[in-house]
């Protein structure tokens, strides 16, 4: 061990002070090299949110597909899994979320559609359908974007700066992940988070989850939704749709 009296030799010999100096200057311009990346990387989530948020609110769904990452991909192929071939028993397992997406697949698409249907085509087909709303959509946006490796988070804003949340619940949080160098949307993260906002909400209010997936259903399509929709087509008898409101 080097005693301070000792220093700046060391066996007889005198050690350079750049040495320490030049020490230092490494660090600080490694702690400035790791803040430009962080700031970086912060950008690129903020504008990736950005884009796929407009991109959502055009109706584009090729490039709002372009910004999720791969476990999105596989989140729908699972939703059109359920959709063909999930019995209730299953779907209740199942989150909120995930239910009222599998209850809406059935009661928009035959069975070819929920087959071949691709996530770029599922989002054109939301927007004409009214499942989103472009006004609403415009207005979200982010707060302070934090980053951990290739994995990022942020909380979700309103355009008045205010946390998207229900009273008493944790806010809602959109998460990011680095594939391949590109920032993605993680929308699989976020469906897990919706659900538990939306379940709390349910049972602040006393309603019933099955109630209020048939409420929205309808609410997007103009048709009733009936109990037969818990079936998978295979299962169900072969009836002309009902007819819009």
């Amino acid at each position: 061990m080097i005693r301070a009296a000792e220093w700046p030799r060391r066996r007889g010999r005198a050690l350079p002070l750049a040495w320490p100096v030049g020490g230092l200057l490494v660090l600080l311009s490694v702690a400035a090299s790791a803040t430009a990346a962080s700031a970086d990387d912060e950008a690129a989530v903020r504008s990736v949110f950005e884009r796929y948020r407009d991109a959502l609110a055009a109706g584009e769904g090729a490039a709002a597909a372009s910004l999720v990452d791969a476990e999105t991909f596989d989140y729908l192929e699972e939703l059109k899994r359920l959709a063909r071939t999930a019995p209730r028993e299953e779907l209740s397992g199942r989150s909120f979320v995930d239910r009222l997406l599998v209850v809406t697949l059935r009661h928009t698409l035959d069975e070819r559609q929920l087959q071949e249907i691709t996530l770029a085509e599922l989002i054109d087909l939301a927007m004409q359908a009214g499942w989103l709303a472009p006004e609403t959509l415009g207005e979200l946006t982010i707060g302070e974007v934090r980053v951990d490796g290739d994995a990022a988070m942020a909380q979700a804003l309103t355009a008045q700066g205010l946390p998207l949340d229900s009273e008493g619940l944790e806010p809602l949080s959109y998460e990011f992940v680095r594939e391949q160098g590109a920032w993605k949307f993680r929308f699989a993260a976020l469906v897990d988070s919706l659900g538990r906002l939306v379940s709390g909400f349910t049972a602040q209010i006393g309603a019933e989850d099955d109630a209020l997936i048939f409420m929205l259903v309808e609410s997007f399509s103009g048709r009733a939704v009936v109990p037969e929709v818990w079936s998978p087509p295979e299962a169900r008898p072969q009836q002309a749709p009902p007819p819009r409101r």
